[in-house]
C-alpha cells in the first residue's frame, strides 16, 4: 500500500476505570506517515482501515498500543544538552518530539556530574493494562505533496 499521511485524534482510557491515560492536548492531533514513521503496527492497521470523519473504539493491550517494557530502552545525555528549565529529580518524566515526529518519553533514572540517564519506555509500558483506544481520522494525504499545498481528504472540508 502507498505511504500516506494520516492526521487523527485519539484518547487511550483504562478499560476498567475509564480514566484517560493518554490524549493529545485539546485541539491538537497526531500526524503520522504510515509506512515511514515509527508507528506501532496495531495503530497503523487501525488507521489504514479507518474512514475520515468516523469515530472508532478498539480494545488494545498497552504492549500493542505503546510497546512492551524493555530495560535496554535508556539513553545517556550530556547535561549541557538538557534544557535548563527541566526538573532532573529522579523519577521526573518529560516528553520530547523527535525531528521525525516521534514522541519520546524520558524518565530520569540517574543524574551524574556530566550526564543524565533517561528511561525511554512509554510510562505505561509493562503495566499489563487493557486500554480503550478511541480515535478519529481527521484527514488523509499524500506524503509527497509539500505544504502549503498539502491536500487532505477530510471529513471537515
Amino acid at each position: 500500500m502507498k505511504d500516506r499521511v494520516v492526521a487523527f485524534s485519539y484518547s487511550a482510557r483504562d478499560a476498567l476505570t475509564k480514566e484517560v491515560l493518554e490524549a493529545p492536548p485539546p485541539g491538537n492531533s497526531m500526524v503520522v506517515v504510515l509506512g515511514k514513521a515509527p508507528v506501532r503496527p496495531a495503530i497503523a492497521k487501525l488507521l489504514r482501515e479507518a474512514t475520515p470523519g468516523q469515530k472508532y473504539l478498539a480494545l488494545l493491550s498497552v504492549d500493542e498500543l505503546f510497546g512492551p517494557r524493555d530495560e535496554a530502552n535508556k539513553i545517556n545525555v550530556l547535561r549541557f544538552l538538557i534544557p535548563p528549565h527541566w526538573d532532573l529529580a529522579v523519577g521526573t518524566q518529560h516528553r520530547v518530539e523527535r525531528q521525525n515526529g516521534e514522541l519520546l518519553f524520558l524518565k530520569v533514572k540517574s543524574v551524574g556530574l556530566l550526564h543524565v540517564e533517561f528511561d525511554t519506555n512509554h510510562p505505561l509500558a509493562g503495566s499489563g493494562k487493557t486500554l480503550e483506544f478511541e480515535y478519529e481520522v481527521l484527514g488523509i494525504g499524500d506524503p509527497d505533496v509539500r505544504a502549503p499545498t498539502f491536500a487532505m481528504e477530510s471529513a471537515r472540508a
